[in-house]
């Protein structure tokens, strides 16, 4: 089975304060070249991907959607004209609940904090499964802030 996953620039290679490691390789070229499909989360594990993603109500659009009409530009960032894209790596549970979720690729403080708090705020997504049966599933989404 291959596995092909984009890894954003400044990612390659890192353990993040929960313990979140990524059990395999970055190529040079910057694919993900792996020993398992795993990654460990204190002491359990969960999928980096499986047969069945997890999916978002609605799909991809919804997902959007969801982010557009839920993200306040903070203020202060606007006045900074700060912008750009937050990397939000999350792990959905075995029921699609979001938890753990963290900034793994901030822009800055003031964004960071709302694409963490909106992501926070994800209604249920029908879980991922393997071999048929629920698994927890990491998750990596951007949140976009744009001044246009």
């Amino acid at each position: 089975m291959n596995i092909h996953m984009r890894v954003p620039s400044g990612l390659k290679n890192k353990c993040y304060e929960n313990e979140i490691c990524l059990l395999g390789h970055i190529s040079h070229a910057g694919s993900f070249l792996r020993q398992g499909p795993k990654i460990r989360e204190g002491c359990q594990w969960c999928l980096l991907c499986c047969p069945e993603m997890p999916k978002y109500p609605g799909g991809e659009t919804a997902l959007r959607t969801f982010l557009a009409e839920n993200l306040k530009y903070p203020e202060e960032a606007k006045v900074k004209k700060l912008s750009g894209k937050v990397y939000v790596s999350f792990i959905l549970d075995e029921t699609g609940k979001v938890t753990n979720a963290k900034v793994v690729k901030g822009v800055d403080p003031l964004l960071d904090k709302e694409a963490l708090r909106v992501v926070n705020l994800l209604p249920q997504w029908e879980p991922g499964k393997d071999e048929g049966k629920p698994v927890k599933v990491s998750y990596t989404i951007p949140v976009k802030f744009s001044l246009d």
